[in-house]
This record gives structure tokens, sequence and C-alpha cells, in this order.
């Protein structure tokens, strides 16, 4: 099946990419000056959408996401409505989503060692920047579960608040206006952290290790 001329996944990373940056710049912009509640919901689920389409060469992938995904953006668009869901599960659902096509993105990136294409540069930077969005969720579902368990951060939180914490928590930024207090909080940041570091140290390291093996190949074929 094929989407405006476009096969399965084709351009998928790059369209993530481009869905997620946007979301990243656009998230404040958005929240403090654009008068039409929807428009956080609406980047969100084309998010989400771009997500689905990343993992679309497998049909098992794209059910499971899909299945996640509707979750998520129904929780999302039910808080405009004064009948909102219980966020919880949607929450929960989009944090597996984001960190599904994560694992995914990431099996096909560090499986490459031939050379280093435009798709292994996109992917190595999706999977961080879903990262930071599933901890985001992960953090909303902390906070709904544990109340209090993460200074600066309540039930009414926004998506925005926790992505601001996710982002200065896995940058290691750590600007002190958000802080963990509950131990599992504070596990979930250590973790985020922790990856955060050892992520950029492994993807730099493939990068450089694919660029050499294929210098080497091309010299050894002369």
């Amino acid at each position: 099946m094929q989407i405006l001329g476009l096969k399965p996944g084709q351009g998928g990373y790059r369209v993530l990419l481009w869905t997620l940056g946007a979301l990243m710049v656009l998230r404040p912009i958005i929240l403090e000056f654009a008068t039409r509640p929807w428009l956080l919901p609406l980047f969100i689920t084309i998010v989400m959408l771009a997500s689905v389409w990343s993992v679309s060469k497998d049909r098992r992938h794209v059910i499971v996401v899909a299945i996640l995904v509707l979750i998520a953006a129904g929780g999302e668009w039910s808080r405009l409505t004064p009948y909102g869901l219980n966020q919880v599960i949607p929450d929960l659902a989009g944090m597996i989503a984001f960190a599904w096509v994560a694992a995914v993105l990431a099996q096909d990136v560090f499986r490459e060692r031939d050379y280093i294409s435009a798709d292994m540069i996109y992917g190595g930077i999706n999977v961080y920047l879903l990262v930071t969005v599933a901890f985001a969720a992960a953090y909303k579902v902390q906070v709904l579960l544990v109340p209090g368990s993460v200074n600066g951060l309540s039930a009414n939180s926004t998506i925005g608040d926790t992505l601001y914490f996710s982002a200065v928590t896995i940058t290691t930024l750590g600007y002190g206006d958000f802080s963990p207090v509950s131990d599992s909080a504070r596990m979930l940041a250590f973790t985020e952290a922790l990856f955060g570091q050892l992520y950029i140290a492994v993807l730099l390291a493939m990068l450089v290790a694919t660029h050499i093996s294929a210098k080497v190949g091309s010299k050894s074929q002369r």
C-alpha cells in the first residue's frame, strides 16, 4: 500500500525527525502564544502518526504501535473535553509506543555496518528524541500515580512540562526548577540521564568505527 506515492516506511526517518524537531522547538511557542488549545494535541498526534509510518515496513510493529498511538492520541484529545479520560492509561500507552519505535529504530541503526547513510544519521537522532518523549510520558504517569513525586510537576501538568523536564534530564542540564523526590522518580531520572550519556558515546563510537571500516574497505578494493 502506498500513501501519497510513498512506499511503507519510505522517508519515515526524515519525516519523524522533522516532526520531533518541530514539537521540541514549537511546543513553548504554542503553549505561551497560541489561542487554540487543540494545537498541542494536534502536534503530538502528528508526531505519533509519523512514528507509525517510520516502522510501517513491518506490519507487526505497525499494528502494535498503531493501537498504542490510538489510545494515547485519544487521551490527548480528551483533555479538551469536560469528560476527559483517566490519563494514566493513555500516557502509559504513549510511553510504550515511543519506546517501542525507538527500539525498532535503534535495531536498524546499529545493524548497519557497511556505510554511514542519511537514514542512519536520522535514525540515530530519532532514537535519542523518541526516548526523551517516552520518558516525558513516563514522568506524567509517575506524578499521576504518585502525586508529589517530582517537585514542580502535578497531575495537571501538561506534556510540555514533562517534556521539558525529560529534556533537561537526558542532557544532564538539571536546572533545578523540577526535581525528583520519591525513590521511583529518582530512579527514572537516573536511568534517563545514564541512557543519555551512554547512547551518545556508543553512537559516536559506532559512527567512527563504520567510517573507518568503510575507508579501509575502499582502499583494499583499489
